[in-house]
Formats: C-alpha cells, sequence, structure tokens
C-alpha cells in the first residue's frame, strides 16, 4: 500500500516526493449553425458542435414540389448542390438552404415529369400521382 505524505512532511524535511501531471489539451469545439428554409430540409439541421479538426457533412433535400435555389456556406454561394462537407474545422460556420417552386407550367410531383397541356398530364398520370398547374 503506498504511504501518503501531507504537505507538512514534506515542508519537515522527512520525506521527497516526486509527482508527475499529465495535462491532456483540452478539446476545441465550433459550431455550425445549419437553417433550411421554406420548400425543404437540411439534415442535419440546427446548432451543430463538432470538435477542432473534424468534418461534417450536410444533406439539402427539396419537398416534393420544390428545388433547391441555393445554399450558402457562410454568406458565400455554392450554388444549387444538395450536399456539404465541411473539413477541418477551425472555426464556427453557417450554412444554409433556400428553395423555389419550379416554373413549369404543368408538373407531377411525384415523378418529376413536365408537360405543356394538364391533359397530357393527367393522361400520363397513374392513381394517386399529383398534378401541380
Amino acid at each position: 500500500m503506498p504511504k501518503f505524505m501531507s504537505l507538512n512532511d514534506l515542508a519537515a524535511g522527512s520525506n521527497t516526493a516526486s509527482v508527475t501531471v499529465a495535462v491532456k489539451p483540452a478539446v476545441s469545439i465550433y459550431t455550425i449553425t445549419a437553417v433550411a428554409g421554406k420548400g425543404g430540409q437540411i439534415d442535419p439541421e440546427g446548432m451543430i458542435s463538432v470538435n477542432k479538426g473534424d468534418s461534417q457533412t450536410f444533406t439539402i433535400t427539396p419537398d416534393g414540389c420544390h428545388q433547391i435555389d441555393q445554399v450558402l456556406v457562410d454568406g458565400l454561394s455554392e450554388g444549387p448542390i444538395s450536399t456539404y462537407t465541411f473539413t477541418d474545422i477551425q472555426q464556427d460556420h453557417t450554412i444554409s438552404a433556400s428553395f423555389v417552386f419550379p416554373s413549369r407550367r404543368v408538373y407531377n410531383a411525384n415523378t418529376g415529369m413536365e408537360y405543356e397541356i394538364i391533359q397530357q398530364a393527367i393522361d400520363a398520370a397513374q392513381d394517386g400521382e399529383i398534378i401541380i398547374v
């Protein structure tokens, strides 16, 4: 069983001791704020905590009747991309996605097909499919 010495024992000079202290460096944690506008999602969304040096991937998905307009990363446009990965994170970041409704005249929301007139869309549709005019 090891013998424990008090500070008084050491101060009195009765014994000497060697102490080794290992210090583990603190891990820096950064925040990525991810926001999706109306018409779609970004995953993960919200305030995401990430360790320094790690990577984090985001997936951008429009709702059935929308398409990705643009993705802003730290305020700069990356265009209408569906994924973005931050690598070797050394600071806080932001990512936001905006979505638009396509400017098609007649659109099958299930198949993504576009038509010139509604009758074409109706003729091509299967039961339960949604036609948007």
